[in-house]
């Protein structure tokens, strides 16, 4: 695990300077607030719907697996800033608990802010940190219902780089602090454009507690969108 993190870090760094990025100039101070999604640009405007499976160890120290729909989003704020949240519901593997088998669920929402550092036309580092807090619930069989609530701070650090016109790449190292456990990860995300407002996202993560992996469909530039209906209005 150690090794692939340090290849993982490497990767982030040495990718823009083997010449996997545009070498366009940069343009650090363009307004991303109002983010028409062009093959020189990434959007940070856009809504996600997507379907996640885990494998965790829940607040009993038990592997559980979860299916999961979640929703996610980021907002533009100025040039370099912008706002992210998102929420997830999840119904796990049953467990057991004394003597008894249990039913899980697993609600979840997060709230933060990313910065975009500029590096290319065609790419961006960048820094995100987030609050995380949810809940576990376990439904037994004779109408018993426990729930554990946790929550913590998450940030990682990652690049992303459009590749193609219609493909881009992301790669993350992760770090958090949830309910009490304190873990290390990293991310890989696979972006495809079908379409000029819409992209198929397809992600894998794993930390020392969890691994994840997910299919979601983001709809881009909402920001600009709204503003034109507004505007027309």
């Amino acid at each position: 695990m150690r090794t692939t993190r340090i290849m993982l870090t490497a990767g982030l760094v040495l990718a823009p300077l083997l010449g996997l990025g545009s070498r366009a100039q940069a343009q650090p101070g363009q307004d991303i607030s109002n983010d028409l999604v062009t093959a020189e640009r990434i959007s940070y405007s856009w809504l996600e719907l997507g379907y996640s499976h885990s494998e965790q160890s829940d607040v009993l120290d038990q592997d559980v697996g979860f299916d999961s729909f979640y929703t996610s989003l980021s907002v533009p704020f100025g040039s370099y800033v912008y706002i992210i949240g998102g929420y997830t519901y999840g119904v796990g593997s049953d467990i057991d608990i004394g003597f008894d088998s249990y039913s899980t669920e697993v609600s979840q929402f997060y709230a933060g802010l990313g910065i975009r550092v500029p590096f290319l036309a065609r790419s961006d580092f960048f820094v995100e940190a987030a609050y995380v807090s949810g809940e576990y619930t376990y439904e037994g069989p004779f109408y018993d219902t426990y729930s554990e609530t946790y929550d913590g701070i998450a940030a990682r650090l990652g690049y992303r780089e459009r590749l193609l016109d219609w493909l881009y790449l992301e790669g993350d190292i992760s770090s958090s602090e949830v309910g009490g456990d304190r873990s290390t990860g990293f991310g890989l995300a696979v972006y495809l454009q079908g379409t000029e407002y819409t992209n198929w996202v397809f992600s894998y993560s794993t930390n020392d507690v969890s691994s994840q992996f997910g299919i979601g469909l983001r709809l881009l530039d909402l920001t600009s969108k709204i503003k034109d209906v507004a505007t027309e209005g």
